[in-house]
């Protein structure tokens, strides 16, 4: 297995360690479910972007390459 399968594999991981402890809780307290799923995804997206492609800002921002 490559570096980019173990940390795909990690990025999976952090995903469930967002889900559980909060995603799924704040839904059963009653916290509304569409701006909660939204912050949970954009931090899932923002880890796994960071742990599978590394420190490149062309992943999490949208405009020409920097170089």
């Amino acid at each position: 297995m490559d570096g980019r399968g173990l940390t795909a594999l990690i990025g999976l991981a952090v995903t469930f360690a967002l889900l559980v402890p909060f995603l799924i809780p704040a839904i059963i307290d009653g916290r509304p479910p569409m701006p909660v799923a939204i912050v949970c995804a954009a931090a899932t997206i923002l880890a796994v972007l960071y742990l599978t492609h590394g420190d490149q800002r062309g992943d999490v921002a949208a405009g020409p390459p920097v170089k």
